[in-house]
């Protein structure tokens, strides 16, 4: 039983010599062939290595594209889903949202700020020039103070497809925007020395307390 086994092993191992040599004589070993020879493909079409895939053609046109690239760089607020509805892409949603990526638009989450006026900024502008030259002695005896309030928002996180670095660019941030349920107020400093504590207004927060629980 053992014999016949070897006996075996030893014809595929000749076998398989000889298709190498053969594929390489009449030009077909020029790509590397495979381990396990395939005498199908051999007898077929006098050849071992696999053939070349095409792969799978785009659903979409240039101009089905640029569409909808155009329809989210007039409306960036706007989702892939509606994008593709509106301008009738092909695709599915998936490659709706690869095609958007591979333009250079991500798809981010949008900041909230207060918009400034043009008079505000040329004033804020004036004041930091005012201060450029100011050596370390001056800075060193000045405290930076903010205050920052956080409010209640029916909306959510909003999402914006723009391009690297316009994070605060105005047409992609959206204004602050509050529904009016609750509200809270902190103030904090920092100094050369590092930060400095905070401080909560504690009478708006046991109004909303009082009125929450």
């Amino acid at each position: 039983m053992y014999q016949i086994i070897l006996v075996i092993y030893v014809i595929r191992i000749i076998k398989t010599i000889i298709l190498v040599l053969a594929a390489n004589i009449i030009g077909a070993g020029e790509a590397q062939p495979s381990l396990i020879p395939q005498p199908k493909r051999w007898q077929e079409e006098q050849r071992l290595q696999r053939p070349v895939r095409q792969g799978v053609g785009k659903v979409s046109n240039n101009e089905e594209d640029n569409a909808l690239v155009e329809y989210i760089r007039q409306n960036p607020f706007q989702t892939a889903v509606k994008a593709r509805e509106e301008t009738l892409f092909p695709g599915s949603v998936i490659t709706a949202r690869r095609r958007l990526k591979q333009s250079g638009l991500r798809n981010c989450a949008a900041v909230s700020k207060t918009f400034l006026s043009n008079d505000h900024k040329q004033r804020r502008i004036q004041f930091a020039n005012a201060f450029l030259n100011r050596g370390h002695e001056f800075w060193n005896n000045v405290i930076f103070s903010d205050e920052k309030t956080f409010q209640s928002c029916n909306s959510g996180r909003l999402r914006v497809y723009r391009p690297r670095n316009t994070r605060f660019e105005e047409r992609y941030t959206l204004p602050n925007a509050s529904s009016g349920r609750f509200s809270v107020n902190v103030w904090g400093w920092i100094s050369v020395e590092g930060p400095g504590c905070y401080r909560q207004y504690n009478k708006f927060f046991r109004i909303i307390l009082s009125s929450s629980m």
